[in-house]
């Protein structure tokens, strides 16, 4: 039964009727991609989350997640009401940062990674670049010079 619950909280009729009894601007995709139903291993508990940028917006929808879903249930599968155990609290800490510091750490280190790239191949880069150099490793003269490298 607790699979089919878990259905049931992000089935569209109870979303829907959650949009319309907060008022939500949301649709319903927009909503269930916010909502996630966990099921505890060995339980019939399931823990209904919703992320949202507002705090207080995400706990009023997953407590009339809890409540709908749980008047849905009794209603239309003949059941006897899950009983809600645990109303939603917010949470002060963070789920996600700001998109701008993750591109900025991002490029940081594409910056990092590319001049240690630059450096490597140039200590690694074995050519002969001037005819000192020749002269140096060879004992030879230099007889010509070609101006283009490929």
């Amino acid at each position: 039964m607790t699979n089919d619950y878990m259905i049931v909280v992000t089935g569209r009729p109870v979303l829907e009727q959650v949009i319309e009894n907060l008022g939500l601007e949301e649709t319903y995709d927009v909503l269930v991609g916010k909502v996630t139903v966990k099921n505890e291993t060995n339980t019939r508990i399931l823990k209904i989350t919703v992320s949202d940028s507002d705090i207080t917006k995400a706990k009023r929808i997953a407590d009339e997640i809890a409540e709908v879903s749980s008047a849905f249930i009794s209603e239309k599968m003949d059941q006897d009401p899950p009983t809600i155990i645990q109303y939603g609290y917010t949470d002060t800490r963070p789920v996600s940062t700001s998109p701008n510091k993750f591109a900025l750490i991002a490029a940081m280190i594409g910056f990092v990674l590319s001049v240690g790239l630059a450096i490597l191949m140039y200590l690694l880069n074995d050519k002969i670049m001037t005819p000192e150099e020749l002269e140096k490793k060879t004992g030879l003269n230099t007889l010509a010079t070609l101006p283009y490298d490929r």
